[in-house]
């Protein structure tokens, strides 16, 4: 998928992260350590998903290697099994769907004249 989505262009992935991990509950840093406890890995997926859907900047989106890169996640294929996870409960659930919009809003706002760049 493209790093536009609905119009809107790329979001700064530390924004990303920083939104999302503070919506978890969960410290920032640990969403990128190996932790499985509590809500940590949910968040994460939360984020991977956000990463994958809205980050970069326009025409270069974020590939599944390159998120998994940035968590420090051992291969791709977990950043693919976020993705589709988180993809298919908001698509299954209007209240999940709504938080990952809101979270994709509040970082637009703050990421105001940012420009992603493809590295």
């Amino acid at each position: 998928m493209s790093a536009e989505f609905n119009g809107i262009e790329g979001i700064d992935p530390d924004t990303v992260v920083s939104l999302v991990a503070s919506w978890g509950g969960v410290l920032r840093s640990d969403l990128f350590r190996r932790k499985r406890e509590g809500r940590v890995p949910l968040v994460r997926g939360v984020a991977i998903y956000m990463l994958y859907e809205y980050g970069g900047s326009p025409g270069f989106a974020w590939s599944y290697p390159k998120v998994a890169r940035h968590f420090n996640l051992t291969n791709h294929t977990t950043a693919l099994y976020w993705h589709r996870r988180i993809g298919r409960m908001v698509a299954n659930e209007p209240g999940f769907a709504a938080v990952v919009t809101d979270l994709r809003r509040r970082a637009q706002s703050l990421d105001e004249g940012w420009v992603g760049c493809a590295a």
